[in-house]
């Protein structure tokens, strides 16, 4: 009997070439992905971070501290003056964080933005209020923030100040 050759590829050659393919196409798929996609989420998780921090701050001290926001960042400044407290001694100045020491301000990055909404301030309760007349929200705060394709919608109630998400 006369010996023939297989010839093909076995099982264990295969799940191999298998295998690569798709080490290869992930790594290739996160390359595509824009620094934007893929920090959106940190950045607004950032933003709500920032808020409810303020939020506190303002009862702490005992001032009332407006959160400004344009469409690059946005800032924590104190609202009103008041002497006998250091923390809120200027008014209108963006405060130092006293966890960071640096002021507590955020600018974007990798082509994130978020739609410049109403500026607001925090009381000495900790609820937010409208900037210019002082009263209590008439309704909740939203700001959409943008960045490679994704939207995340971050909200601040208008009683309670509770900060809250939506989106991928």
């Amino acid at each position: 009997m006369k010996y023939i050759p297989q010839t093909g590829m076995t099982l264990l050659e295969l799940l191999i070439v298998i295998t690569t393919i798709s080490i290869i196409g992930s790594v290739a798929a996160t390359k595509m992905s824009s620094p934007a996609s893929l920090t959106i989420g940190h950045q607004a998780k950032n933003f709500i971070s920032h808020i409810r921090h303020a939020q506190s701050l303002a009862q702490d001290w005992g001032c009332q501290l407006k959160i400004v926001v344009s469409t690059t960042g946005y800032e924590v400044r104190n609202k009103i003056a008041i002497a006998s407290k250091p923390e809120c001694s200027l008014a209108d100045t963006i405060i130092q964080d006293p966890t960071t020491a640096k002021n507590f301000s955020e600018t974007f990055s990798n082509g994130v933005q978020i739609s410049a909404g109403s500026t607001f301030d925090f009381d000495i309760k900790g609820i937010p209020r409208d900037t210019t007349t002082n009263a209590i929200l008439a309704g909740a705060v939203s700001y959409d923030v943008v960045g490679g394709g994704n939207t995340i919608t971050v909200s601040i109630s208008n009683i309670t100040g509770f900060v809250s998400s939506t989106g991928p």
